[in-house]
């Protein structure tokens, strides 16, 4: 039941492709990326926008530090939320084999800003993946 549930929610969200191959230092990775129709980037851009504000009223009762995080988190909020509603297509993740040691390194998934910079977690070589 709970894979039918998160291939719904990729589904209305958006679609889940290929972002293509992606070079490494030596070798090839391939990326995946999900494309977000306008209302998947207004979801998640609110719920980026909700979490900033939530964490200002958790702020509150901060003695001293109350004065910078409740400003800081309304302020990075809307800031947030604008980032997020023009993101239109979101990694969503790859493994890469590290050139150094040659050990699985998982991209985690986030904005897609090419070229992508990660590290290996086991011998802490840098890696770039650009676009091939």
């Amino acid at each position: 039941m709970e894979s039918g549930e998160s291939e719904e929610s990729t589904e209305s969200a958006g679609s889940v492709e290929p972002a293509g191959l992606a070079e490494s230092t030596e070798g090839r990775a391939v990326v995946y990326r999900q494309t977000l129709d306008r209302n998947g980037r207004i979801k998640r851009a609110a719920k980026a926008l909700g979490i900033c504000w939530l964490l200002a009223v958790v702020s509150l009762p901060v003695l001293f530090f109350h004065f910078f995080l409740v400003p800081g988190f309304l302020l990075l909020g809307p800031v947030m939320f604008a980032i997020q509603v023009r993101e239109e297509n979101i990694v969503l993740g790859a493994m890469v084999a590290c050139p150094a040691c040659g050990s699985e390194t998982r991209l985690k998934g986030g904005g897609e800003e090419w070229p992508i910079q990660l590290r290996c977690s086991d011998c802490s070589a840098d890696l770039e993946l650009s676009r091939a």
